[in-house]
């Protein structure tokens, strides 16, 4: 007698989730992209904010530069103020840059990783790495890879990648102009052209900085929209750390491929009929036990009727 297990058609039917692997997937609090794109965006908005302040301690000096009366009427110090003021400027976004570079490279990099849950990748992960260091090929490599991911974080290629293209635009001229300022610097002649200049490259970097945010937001979305989507509601992390020798696919291919004859799992995992569905009640009495059936049923089956009931 076949074991009757769950019916076929009807497992095919029921929603398939893998086995519980702790909490679900939730892309806003447990995602590690998510967490890692505040920090990231976290350090593109200081960034921007010291810039404003560079920008500001850079054109005030100018300003009194292009002013030799009012230079010459301010005290030593008054007009060393300036001078320390845009040293600071300069120290506090150094150290600025240096924490939002990092953040956001690893950001960077963990969003690329992720595209190989959705398709193949036009480079390896680590080039979301080192196409920052590669002299000229970081003014190219790193934008080729971020429009990579806004088209491939997306189901289909619906949003116009006008955010990434603008970050860069803005990024790439603030590093032109900044670079342009120390060679215009002379140590012989008080000008202040370098100054102005450092200013205009920092309000480009604001609007980069802008721009950044933006793209940091929406592809950590789109990818975790994705990858919740894609996944049944679970982390692919956590469901890999967990089922090493198992591949997490969408639930459909998951089911067919690892339960490719429901009858024969059911058999496996209920071979005494025990611990069955309150659907599908035994359908053999346990071992060792003796049936007893009713009165009734037993005449009937002989032939005989009770009294009350006619032949």
């Amino acid at each position: 007698m076949n074991n009757p297990g769950v019916p076929s058609n009807q497992f095919q039917q029921q929603n398939f989730n893998p086995a519980p692997i702790g909490q679900n997937y939730n892309p806003t609090q447990q995602s590690r992209l998510a967490i890692k794109g505040v920090l990231a965006q976290i350090g593109v908005g200081i960034v921007s904010l010291v810039s404003i302040f560079r920008a500001i301690a850079s054109f005030r000096r100018a300003r009194i530069i292009d002013d030799p009366g009012r230079m010459l009427a301010l005290s030593f110090d008054e007009v060393d103020s300036y001078d320390n003021m845009v040293i600071f400027s300069f120290v506090a976004f150094l150290l600025c840059f240096i924490f939002a570079m990092i953040v956001f490279i690893v950001w960077f990099y963990s969003a690329y990783k992720n595209l190989a849950s959705f398709g193949a990748r036009n480079m390896g992960a680590g080039w979301a790495i080192g196409s920052w260091f590669i002299p000229f090929a970081s003014y190219v490599m790193p934008i080729l890879i971020g429009k990579e991911l806004w088209d491939k974080s997306q189901p289909q290629a619906q949003q116009n990648p006008t955010v990434p293209f603008m970050w860069w635009f803005f990024w790439v001229a603030s590093s032109f102009v900044n670079i342009l300022a120390f060679f215009v610097v002379d140590v012989n002649d008080l000008s202040s052209t370098p100054d102005y200049m450092i200013c205009v490259s920092a309000l480009l970097l604001v609007v980069s900085g802008v721009f950044g945010i933006l793209f940091v937001q929406k592809i950590t979305k789109m990818q975790d929209a994705r990858l919740s989507s894609q996944f049944g509601g679970h982390n692919p992390q956590q469901f890999n750390q967990q089922y090493p020798n198992q591949q997490m696919q969408q639930q459909p291919q998951f089911v067919q491929q690892q339960y490719p004859d429901q009858q024969q799992i059911g058999q496996q995992q209920y071979p005494q009929n025990q611990q069955m569905h309150p659907q599908y009640p035994q359908s053999q009495p346990p071992q060792n036990q003796t049936v007893v059936q009713p009165q009734n049923q037993t005449n009937n089956q002989q032939g005989f009727y009770p009294p009350d009931q006619p032949n």
